[in-house]
């Protein structure tokens, strides 16, 4: 497969059901869904920082300045604004005054969550968000958190033992170990040893796993 020329014509189709004020929407003539738009942002900031070039640059500079426009002044932090929080820092899109007033706001707001309050995601997404931030204590804390869950086999790798009979998904469960992944690599480094195994569980799932 051709990367790029792949990676062009899915941007060509995400454009194509992008508003004119940055929201996405699930298929022609359908209403903007600040949650899609949400996920969408997601994946083009890790396409960002996986690439570190313009494939998405534009759309999904849209994207984020939507949802921040979008966001509702409360004083409640939830899963949304963390999401938002980092596509806001991850994307390196500029901000206007008045965006960066609401990142430093949702920051402010980070600053109150512990990690025992937030699941393996949140505990990620918060390291992630605060390694970009320049706080690493603060980042690591949050590692750790989920760090300390991380079983360890030959021949599987490292990844989270979920309990028996957990109603989360497979693909689910994929999704986090991969953000765990990432905010270790970026948060600690040094641990190229547990790297390496939670990179071997993810590649055993792929022999059995369509994705």
């Amino acid at each position: 497969v051709n990367m790029p020329d792949s990676t062009d014509a899915y941007l060509d189709k995400i454009k194509a059901l992008q508003d004119v004020g940055g929201g996405f929407r699930w298929y022609p003539q359908f209403p903007v869904s600040p949650y899609l738009t949400r996920e969408v942002s997601f994946l083009l900031t890790r396409l960002h920082m996986l690439t570190k070039g313009k494939p998405g640059e534009q759309v999904n500079t849209k994207a984020v300045h939507y949802l921040l426009e979008q966001r509702i002044d409360s004083a409640y932090f939830s899963s949304s604004d963390l999401r938002t929080l980092y596509v806001a820092l991850w994307s390196d899109v500029r901000l206007s005054k008045e965006e960066q007033k609401k990142v430093d706001y949702l920051l402010k707001l980070a600053k109150k969550v512990e990690p025992d309050e937030m699941g393996y995601e949140g505990q990620a997404l918060l390291a992630l968000v605060w390694n970009k931030d320049g706080e690493q204590r603060k980042a690591k804390r949050f590692v750790e958190a989920f760090k300390k869950y991380l079983v360890t086999s030959p021949d599987r790798g490292s990844y989270i033992e979920f309990p028996k009979g957990s109603f989360v998904s497979i693909d689910r469960k994929l999704h986090i170990h991969v953000q765990m992944m990432e905010a270790l690599g970026k948060v600690m480094p040094e641990e190229t040893k547990l790297l390496s195994g939670m990179r071997r569980y993810l590649l055993q799932q792929k022999r059995t796993q369509e994705w």
